[in-house]
Order: C-alpha cells, then structure tokens, then sequence
C-alpha cells in the first residue's frame, strides 16, 4: 500500500517536523535549506499543503494574486519519468515559501538545536533547527512544481521507487504574496525564460502598486524597465477585451494560461509590446497622462481598428465552416504591430488636428486608410498560393516575416501610401493653421 493510500486512510491530519539549516543572506530575513523525504513531501500534498499562485485569465479570482504557470502535464511526466531510472539525480533545490500569515498564526514555527559542534562546512550547529509544520499551513510552490507534479505522479504509480529519495529544497519564510511573486520573476528571467505574458502581468501590478520612484529604485529594476509604458498598455489592453465592450478584439487576444481558442489571432504579450512606440513616456503621442487618460487611448484604438475593419471587412468575419479568421495577418503579430506602428506616425503628424468626437475620428481614420496596402486583402492572407507556382504562400506582408525590421517595412509603406491621399493632405494643411 503506497503512502498516498495510507493517508487516504487516515482520519486526522499531521504536522510535519524537517530537520534543516537555517540561514539569513540579509538581517532580519530568514531561509531555509535542506533536504526532504519524497514520503513527506507526498504526505503535505496529501494534507492539501503544498499550493501553486497559478494565473487565472477572466475568472472571479483576482489575477493578482496569481503569478505562475500552468503545469505542463507532459513535462511534469518526463521529470517523474527520468527520476524513476533510479540512475538519476536532481541536485537543483525546489523553491518552498511559508507565507507572513502562516507565521504569525504559528503555522510553522522552528526550535535552534544547541550550539556546540561546527560541521564540515563551518556553519555552527545552531543554525540546525527542528521546522515543525502544522496541517493547516500553505506551502506555497515557488520553483519547481513541474517536479514535484512528476514525483507525485511517479508515487502513485510505484511509491517503493522514489518514497525515501532525498529533493534538496530552499525555503523563504514570511514574504507576502508580492515578494515572493518577485523571487519568481527574478529566478525566471536570469536563469530560464518565464512565459513573457506572466512576468508582464507581474510587472504591470507592481508598477501601479509602488509607483515609479520605488520600482526605478530597486536593486532589480532592470525586470521593470518596460513598466512605465507596459502598465498603461495592460490597461489599454484589458478594457479592449472587456466583452461589454464589443470591440474587435473582444474574443481574439490570449492571456496567460489560457488555451488558445479558434477565435484567438495573438498573444497578450504581442499586443501589448506593440503599443510601445504609443505610449513610451516622452516619446509616445499618446504618453500625456494629462492630455490622455486610458479610456481616451482606448477609444482612440478602437476607433482606428473600426476604421481598419471598414476598409478590410473579410479578416474580422465571425468563424464559420468557410471562413477562418486566422487565415489572415490583420489581427495578427504582423498586423497589429506594423498597424500600431502607423498609428503611432499618423499621430505624431495630426496632434490637435484629429476629432474628439468619435464618429467624426473613425471616419478621418477611414478616410485615411482607404490604400490598398490595407484594402487589398490578400497582403494579409496567409493561405494564398505563390502566383508562380513555388511552395510558399502567403500575402506581401505575410510573407516578410514577424520581426521588429518587418513591421517597420510595412508600417514606412502603408504610410508612403497614406501620404499621397486627399485625405492626408486636408489633414495636414489643418495642422497648418493650428
């Protein structure tokens, strides 16, 4: 009978005691290292103790409070997998914390052992502690839940394997939720990549919680360079989805987390990276708090994206059995980051010149962007076949690839064309006489 089983069958829940080291790296801030029985470890699961901070897109949950990835089922797997040989070792400490709220209940509390023996790595026996954990205390899961998902499910299948293995752990002890989400961000963007959307989420939240004095001041602000502008486009972001909304990209944009949907054209973070040259402070011609709130950026995107739809109707058809949206480039990676980069040109050209009112700016949108780089709806097919009978396909921008050098192409000739209209030159002789 494995371990998971006798509990199943046991009655009352347990605390667990780890014998481990404990160790401060500043004053005042307490971790712990040491080694912990795959059956102890199986048994705080058990006791529903261990919890993954995982992103939850449009719930009723806060996503706030959420910071990591979804588990990878088939990674966790391999992990178990590989463990299982019996040949193979996992030196790399999983990261544990026990929040503030857990301490100050007594959740977990630790004793000193005395201070009389210094072990063969100097440190003296009174940083030997007895960590007792109580059954009502979280463990929260910081680094390392695709191992422990794939120890867990190697348990259940042969506990006898792996029950008295040994996983090498580091614990924080007594940070709130926002310290350790930042412990997060920083070991995953220095020693592995971390889903972009996710840490873009974090910066966001930590951004407008601090403010800008107190991130730029930090010994990690690198991690927080974009924040200035991203926070804004976050926002932008998160009210044009809103589906009270109704816009086009109600139903198109993937959050962290999620699975992509048929409806689905491009990434949270492809999205919002595009906005940048919008909103970057100083440059940005909509970067003005002053002059521009967010539900004024906002409508202002909305309407160029009417204006947009309008001139090229096909792309933002509902799905059907005839048409698939993502067959074409228009909401896609190419489409919105070059389209953003043409926004960002046309307003820097028609500062004080375009209408506040909305119907009278979606129409000068229009007017403007009646070209037929947008018009022509095979430049953003991504299915059409090579004319010359070669083995590519897509459209003219399709086919230019989804790097910064492509959008800039595009967007320089999307806006040579607009240049030449009627359109923009009523426009630009108003900006004369403002």
């Amino acid at each position: 009978m494995s371990v998971i089983t006798e509990m199943e069958n046991k009655a009352e829940k347990e605390a667990v005691s780890i014998h481990c080291t404990r160790f401060y790296q500043v004053p005042d801030k307490p971790m712990f290292t040491g080694l912990i029985k795959i059956s102890e470890l199986l048994k705080l699961d058990q006791q529903d103790q261990l919890k993954v901070a995982e992103f939850s897109a449009r719930t009723t949950n806060s996503p706030e409070e959420g910071y990591q990835r979804a588990v990878e089922s088939t990674r966790a797997r391999r992990f178990g997998r590989w463990l299982a040989t019996g040949n193979n070792i996992s030196p790399a400490s999983i990261l544990l914390s026990i929040r503030d709220e857990d301490v100050k209940m007594d959740n977990a509390t630790y004793d000193e052992r005395e201070a009389n023996v210094t072990d063969d790595f100097g440190l003296r026996d009174a940083n030997s502690v007895d960590l007792k954990i109580q059954p009502d205390c979280k463990i929260w899961i910081v680094d390392g839940q695709h191992r422990i998902r794939g120890i867990k499910e190697l348990a259940e299948a042969d506990q006898k394997k792996i029950g008295n293995v040994n996983i090498a752990f580091t614990l924080l002890w007594e940070l709130d939720v926002t310290a350790e989400a930042e412990q997060f961000v920083i070991i995953n963007k220095t020693q592995k990549a971390v889903r972009t959307d996710l840490a873009e989420r974090f910066v966001a939240k930590e951004y407008k919680r601090r403010g800008e004095v107190s991130v730029m001041a930090d010994p990690n602000s690198p991690i927080f360079k974009k924040a200035p502008w991203l926070a804004k486009a976050m926002d932008v972001l998160d009210t044009l989805i809103d589906p009270d909304r109704k816009t086009v990209w109600t139903d198109k944009v993937l959050l962290p987390n999620e699975i992509r949907a048929k409806t689905m054209t491009v990434t949270q973070s492809a999205f919002t990276n595009s906005l940048e040259t919008i909103l970057r402070p100083k440059l940005g011609p909509l970067a003005n708090e002053d002059s521009y709130k967010i539900c004024d950026i906002v409508d202002i995107i909305d309407d160029y994206w009417n204006a947009i739809k309008e001139n090229c109707p096909t792309p933002f058809e509902p799905r059907s059995e005839t048409h698939i949206p993502n067959d074409y480039a228009l909401q896609q990676t190419v489409g919105v980051s070059s389209l953003h980069l043409l926004l960002t040109m046309l307003l820097n050209d028609f500062k004080g010149v375009l209408a506040r009112d909305r119907e009278t700016r979606t129409r000068q949108f229009t007017e403007l962007l009646a070209v037929p780089g947008i018009t022509d709806v095979s430049n953003w097919d991504r299915k059409l076949k090579d004319p010359e009978g070669g083995d590519a396909t897509g459209g003219k921008w399709t086919m230019m690839g989804t790097n910064q050098k492509t959008f800039k192409v595009v967007s320089d000739k999307l806006y040579n064309e607009i240049r030449k209209t009627e359109a923009y030159k009523d426009l630009i002789e108003k900006t004369k006489g403002s």
